[in-house]
């Protein structure tokens, strides 16, 4: 509610997404640089440097924009598999067609 009240008042988006063996052991990979490639350290997957791990599994994204300003914004929810979001639709009613799971 507090970002409505600052004028977020579009939710553009609401994007779910799946951590799942986020930071294991990978393949490096080669990054561009002014001097040609480079190989990463062993186990960067393609990064320079390794990300950070996740504080939970799943994260469920809020993309909110500010109309007439074109301020846009992310909120992320952290949870695991155990854990329910509650519902924005009270806050930003067009989150009804985003929270519908398929077939519903």
């Amino acid at each position: 509610m507090h970002l409505r009240e600052q004028g977020f008042n579009m939710l553009a988006d609401v994007t779910p997404t799946d951590y799942l063996g986020w930071g294991t052991r990978g393949v490096a990979g080669y990054i561009g640089t002014a001097a040609g490639r480079d190989l990463n350290a062993p186990g960067s997957q393609g990064y320079d440097r390794q990300p950070a791990p996740k504080p939970k599994r799943f994260a469920m994204n809020y993309h909110l924009l500010s109309i007439p300003e074109g301020t846009r914004v992310r909120v992320q929810v952290w949870l695991n598999e155990d854990e329910a979001v509650p519902s924005v639709v009270p806050v930003w009613p067009t989150a009804d067609w985003h929270e519908r799971g398929p077939g519903t």
